[in-house]
């Protein structure tokens, strides 16, 4: 029951993942501390209260979970909801409705070639290929960087293994704290700046020659911004 209760809450997360994704791309960082914050905030609590008042023993991790993604979605649907009425749109999205699953209209560029007569498809090609080579990616980091406590659980004693994984856990939290928050606005910075000379680059190779060399311009610029 536990275990179906984690995948219960990963399953609420994975519902509003499009709404994090759109908040990252548009680098809405205060809504994911205050979403990820609360949730922490409220699985505390909730294991907590479970445990020492209610003593539900082991369902009580599984219940926090749940709480712990509904706090989530909560966040960020609440956000989106409502910047979309205060403002009419959110991010270029006018209603919530506009992020539910449709199919993919066949354009006949050749992009939902492969949706078959019906002409329209859930998963676009393309998309698909890339999520298979991120989660080949995400099976290999977790095999290296889990592959020591895997080892440590066949060859190790459960005294042994408490050492290590307490020494390994506070030992980098403190860099954790210190260089996560840099790495994701980093990271956010610099994809948004990569997504901009793209568009410089493939703006100016459709124009002449006179739109190449402003385009050439602007693509060098940003390049010195990006340096």
């Amino acid at each position: 029951r536990t275990l179906a209760r984690y995948c219960a809450g990963a399953a609420i997360e994975s519902l509003v993942e499009p709404l994090f994704i759109i908040g990252q791309a548009n680098l809405l960082t205060g809504v994911r501390a205050t979403a990820e914050g609360s949730a922490a905030l409220a699985k505390g609590l909730v294991t907590f209260a479970l445990l020492v008042w209610f003593n539900c023993g082991v369902v009580s991790f599984g219940l926090a979970q749940v709480a712990y993604g509904l706090t989530v979605a909560v966040t960020y649907l609440g956000y989106f909801y409502r910047t979309i009425r205060k403002e009419g749109h959110a991010c270029g999205y006018r209603s919530l409705s506009e992020l539910l699953p449709r199919r993919l209209i066949d354009t006949g560029a050749g992009t939902d070639a492969s949706a078959g007569s019906s002409g329209a498809s859930w998963l676009e090609p393309s998309a698909l290929a890339l999520a298979v080579t991120f989660a080949g990616q995400s099976v290999f980091k977790h095999l290296l960087t889990e592959g020591d406590k895997i080892v440590l659980s066949f060859g190790s004693s459960l005294h042994d293994q408490g050492v290590y994984a307490m020494s390994q856990s506070y030992g980098s939290l403190a860099t954790r704290l210190l260089l996560q928050p840099l790495e994701e606005s980093a990271r956010l910075m610099f994809s948004k700046m990569g997504a901009r000379l793209q568009t410089l680059e493939a703006g100016a190779g459709a124009e002449g020659t006179t739109g190449d060399a402003a385009g050439e311009k602007q693509a060098a610029a940003e390049r010195a911004r990006m340096h």
